[in-house]
């Protein structure tokens, strides 16, 4: 899903109570709270991050439902809303998830120190090193055609 795009002016002249977009990006919503240069180093960051995606084409309300949330709690404040204390929600489904601990003990989880990137970067370093391979980053490829030596790449 895409954002609808609102013009900056009619976000700041429209009340926040009188809404009238249902969505925007991450980056315009970072950007209208906290300025464009925490949108583009700590949002851009963080979205590329979680979802290797380019904040200013992902949902805010979709993707970070608990920023959008802590504005509309915090009557337009995100930090007012964060800490605000909210009374319970009566339609709010409870869900039990048992004991967690004893469910999840024979379960390996991993990360990587370098977050999910290791991988493309290990597997281009592994292929730089091959003889006969190139690696080009940012590239268009309009082929791939399979060959008995190996596969051509069209760009």
């Amino acid at each position: 899903m895409h954002p609808i795009p609102v013009p900056d002016e009619e976000k700041a002249a429209k009340s926040h109570h009188m809404r009238v977009y249902d969505d925007e990006s991450v980056d315009s919503f970072l950007t209208r709270r906290f300025g464009p240069k925490v949108a583009r180093l700590f949002g851009s960051s963080l979205v590329h991050g979680i979802y290797a995606a380019d904040s200013r084409l992902l949902s805010v309300r979709t993707s970070f439902p608990s920023l959008w949330e802590a504005e509309e709690w915090g009557r337009g404040s995100v930090i007012s809303g964060i800490v605000r204390k909210r009374p319970p929600n009566k339609t709010e489904k409870v869900f039990e998830m048992g004991n967690v601990a004893s469910v999840m003990k024979d379960t390996s989880i991993f990360s990587f120190q370098d977050g999910i990137s290791a991988l493309p970067k290990a597997l281009s370093g592994w292929l730089d090193s091959m003889p006969l391979v190139r690696v080009q980053l940012s590239s268009t490829v309009t082929a791939l055609e399979a060959r008995e030596d190996g596969v051509e790449v069209s760009r």
